[in-house]
């Protein structure tokens, strides 16, 4: 092939590629909205809350919920129901457990309690950004999945058995290798400390 040809060939491979990131790009959610949200960390509350290493945030919930916690890929089986108080958003959302990544469960007689992959509510918090609509920036449908990190909600009598969100993703690859990374660096790091004499 003669160079004038190869050199039309690449810029038209080129100018493919370019279109093909623009349409990319195009698809990417506006920066406004909210890729992840944190209700509780080591710094958090006072709100609004600072952006907390996962590192951080997993060592957070696994040291202040050692015998009941969940960090796992679930799935939403309906839209999220929020609410406005004072200037934060609180949400709920029915979830479903798709992959669990590292969790414990306190042995339990509550009969409200469910299985580790029957469907449950979560909850979650953020701070609505100031002007504001009464739209939520962080939007969870029907279907989505979600990285999550959960504690169990106070159990109140009569009540379906509930967990909060200490923060929540929207699941790609990347955040949910992430979070497993985090979690295998968390437990690396205090398997060695508690090795040391």
């Amino acid at each position: 092939m003669s160079r004038p040809i190869l050199i039309l060939l690449a810029l038209f491979v080129l100018s493919g590629a370019l279109a093909q990131r623009g349409r990319t790009n195009a698809a990417i959610p506006s920066p406004a909205a909210l890729d992840h949200v944190t209700t509780q960390g080591p710094s958090c509350p006072p709100y609004p809350c600072a952006d907390i290493p996962l590192q951080d945030q997993v060592r957070y919930l696994i040291g202040h919920w050692p015998r009941d916690f969940k960090i796992a890929v679930v799935q939403a089986t309906e839209n999220s129901k929020c609410k406005i108080a004072v200037d934060r958003h609180q949400c709920s959302v029915r979830v479903k457990l798709v992959d669990l990544i590292l969790g414990t469960q306190e042995p339990d007689v509550d009969p409200h309690r469910k299985g580790w992959y029957d469907a449950f509510e979560i909850s979650y918090s953020f701070v609505q950004a100031s002007g504001a609509t009464e739209d939520p920036e962080f939007v969870v449908k029907s279907g989505d999945r979600l990285v999550a990190m959960l504690t169990p909600a106070i159990r109140q009598p009569g009540k379906p058995f509930k967990y909060i969100s200490t923060r929540l993703d929207h699941a790609s690859d990347t955040i949910i290798q992430s979070v497993a990374n985090a979690v295998a660096d968390t437990l690396a790091t205090t398997a060695h400390a508690e090795a040391k004499p």
